[in-house]
């Protein structure tokens, strides 16, 4: 009986065993077996869970299974993966090549040339243009700074390549976003550079210029901004169809940034007047400090709500109201020192110079985090 159990046990292990080394045999099997349409169906499920290589396989085994396949996407879909996805440009051509002799005169003619053209014509920089697709396919997977390190990193060891426009372009506007302006100016003008030769069209030129003209701006280059809006209109007056609406927002941040120096020096003024004045030696004069920190609490409360109702409405300005709640305990504390006018001169001066104080304070400190429009845009827009 128990020799009886052992054989039984082994019989048993050796089935099991059997089944797990023959079925991934029967499942290849399978594939093989499936229709055109069902292989189809099944590369486009992996296709959406991101599964490229299970793509590949699967659309590999159609076109050897069925090599007389008439349906072009899967041509489409199998030279995009190689190509963007896992970046293997020998493999991508060589679908481009399979794809254009068995259909001379499909719908994809035209576009498999220009890829197929493009691949061969840049064989020789197939690595680096591995590593700058590579970048930019796991954009988010690292630091805004890594990004930009391995983007320089790539234009550092290769300077003159066909990628070179491109990496800075890409380089004037990530800084951009990360509100490196002088570094986004210089990309943008080695960018710029590049015009005709890099081959681009003009609606790209004119993109590249318009963000030009935004960085000088925000760098208070008016001048620049203007002479570059100039240009581009003259030589491209009917492609160049902002040219009104660019110029006038260049103007309107001109006079805001006015507007923001005479504020500033406004401010500096009063602070100089209030030290001139010497309230500390007179006698009436009395600084009132539990008045300034309730005054204090109250404009920390009031500058919250606000806060929370207009960033619901949409506008970014989290750090607008902390700002502003901080100038406007400073402007109080400015405004008690400047007391001995109201009887040393003229009370209304007084009140003149405190109400303009905290409108100065207000427009500063909405210009510093860039949210006055705020005040001249429609809510919600």
């Amino acid at each position: 009986m128990e020799i009886f159990r052992r054989t039984s046990f082994c019989w048993f292990f050796m089935l099991v065993l059997l089944i797990i080394i023959v079925k991934p045999l029967f499942v290849s099997a399978d594939n093989s077996t499936l229709s055109e349409s069902e292989l189809v169906i099944l590369g486009q499920k992996y296709s959406v869970n991101q599964e490229y290589e299970k793509v590949v396989d699967v659309y590999e085994k159609l076109l050897t299974i069925y090599p007389d396949t008439r349906n072009e996407a899967v041509y489409r879909e199998l030279a995009d993966v190689y190509e963007t996805r896992l970046l293997l440009f020998k493999n991508a051509f060589d679908i481009y090549e399979r794809y254009l002799k068995y259909f001379p005169n499909g719908r994809l003619r035209k576009q498999f040339e220009t890829k197929r053209d493009f691949l061969k014509k840049q064989e020789v920089n197939w690595d680096l243009l591995k590593q700058y697709r590579f970048i930019q396919k796991t954009y988010y997977d690292r630091e805004p700074a890594k990004n930009l390190q391995m983007m320089e990193e790539l234009l550092k060891d290769k300077p003159d390549t066909f990628l070179s426009p491109d990496i800075y372009s890409w380089l004037s506007w990530e800084y951009h976003t990360l509100g490196n302006l002088k570094e986004a100016r210089y990309a943008v003008e080695k960018y710029i550079d590049t015009f005709p030769e890099n081959g681009k069209s003009v609606t790209e030129e004119i993109s590249a210029y318009e963000n030009y003209v935004v960085i000088l701006t925000r760098l208070h280059r008016f001048a620049k901004a203007f002479d570059v809006l100039a240009m581009v209109y003259e030589k491209e007056p009917e492609r160049f169809t902002n040219y009104g609406k660019k110029v006038s927002t260049v103007k309107k941040e001109r006079l805001l940034w006015y507007g923001v120096v005479i504020a500033y020096l406004y401010i500096i003024l009063v602070t100089i007047i209030s030290l001139l004045l010497k309230p500390w030696r007179e006698k009436n004069f009395n600084l009132k400090l539990k008045h300034l920190l309730k005054g204090s609490i109250l404009i920390i409360i009031l500058t919250i709500i606000p806060m929370l109702i207009v960033d619901h409405i949409g506008y970014g300005v989290f750090y607008t109201f902390p700002t502003l709640a901080l100038a406007g305990i400073i402007s109080m504390f400015l405004i008690n020192l400047l007391s001995p006018l109201s009887y040393r001169y003229n009370k209304r001066i007084y009140i003149v110079i405190s109400i303009l104080l905290i409108a100065a304070v207000v427009f500063v400190s909405f210009y510093k985090w860039d949210n006055l429009s705020v005040f001249y845009m429609p809510l919600g827009s």
